[in-house]
């Protein structure tokens, strides 16, 4: 369940295999793929390197039936393949090497998120860093995308401090997790972003996904469109914290001004459509998903 501790999981295992020409030894598929033909493309050996991977991310179902083929693969399964799956369904069966993904216990996390600061030129006082823990529920996937907003806001300051966390976080809620989307989309993350998304549609308003997704874009037009502004200037006018903007920046070179634009156009598109139509907010929000990701 944690996107962070899957993402870690995987270049652990990517650097393990040591994979020479990644292009050519790295594939990635989905549950459009089934078992038996994952199974025909470990056969295939790798390409001037002495291991291939194949990833499946976010793979469903992963019931009985499946786990008994994955189970019948591995008594003779291709020795110079990597096959992983990820799901959000922990599969408990001994003859399945599992890595366990889900929330991390207390200490555990508190040192994840010192080192991880400190990695990044920060330390964060000890009541700084319980509130993040309390205001993220202990996920540490959250934690770390508050941690890049924390080092955003205090900039030269190196210290993080109560007050900070105070300011910067708020309680896991839709619009900590519009922004997990938008990072995710704008890395290019496609089963992160799905996830996310799924998550969103099933508990909350899709039309209020659509507004924030909107002005989420538009924050970020301004601040490609602005690049000789201060941040504090856009803050101001767009009624956010300068830190906002900042990390508007990053994703908005990332993800592209043309992007961007027909982004928001396309949400544009969305809310008349739904308004004035039987059309399916959640398949629009998919297709806009499939679009910004392509």
């Amino acid at each position: 369940k944690e996107f962070y501790l899957v993402n870690n999981a995987l270049n652990n295992l990517i650097s393990a295999c040591n994979i020479s020409v990644p292009e050519m030894n790295i594939s990635y598929v989905d549950s459009s793929t089934t078992l038996d033909e994952i199974f025909v493309m470990c056969e295939t050996l790798p390409f001037l390197s002495q291991k291939r991977m194949i990833i499946a991310k976010n793979y469903t179902p992963l019931d009985s039936n499946a786990q008994n083929k994955i189970i019948e693969y591995l008594q003779a399964y291709n020795a110079t393949t990597c096959l992983v799956f990820t799901s959000v369904t922990l599969i408990e069966n001994a003859s399945i090497p599992c890595v366990n993904c889900d929330y991390l216990p207390q200490n555990t996390l508190q040192s994840k998120i010192i080192s991880e600061a400190k990695k990044l030129g920060y330390e964060i006082q000890l009541p700084a860093l319980n509130k993040l823990i309390d205001f993220c529920a202990s996920s540490i996937t959250s934690c770390m995308h508050e941690l890049d907003k924390l080092v955003a806001f205090c900039n030269n300051n190196k210290t993080i401090t109560l007050s900070d966390v105070e300011q910067v976080c708020c309680k896991i809620d839709l619009d900590a997790n519009i922004f997990e989307l938008t990072d995710a989309i704008s890395k290019k993350d496609n089963s992160t972003a799905l996830a996310i998304l799924a998550h969103l549609i099933k508990e909350e308003n899709t039309k209020t996904i659509v507004s924030m997704l909107y002005n989420y874009y538009r924050r970020m037009f301004f601040a490609l469109a602005n690049k000789n502004r201060k941040d504090e200037q856009l803050a101001t006018y767009l009624g956010v914290k300068p830190f906002a903007i900042k990390i508007a920046r990053e994703q908005a070179k990332a993800i592209g001004a043309e992007k961007i634009m027909g982004a928001m156009d396309m949400l544009k598109q969305i809310d008349t459509a739904t308004k004035s139509s039987f059309t399916s907010l959640e398949q629009e929000l998919y297709l806009f998903l499939f679009y910004t990701l392509s």
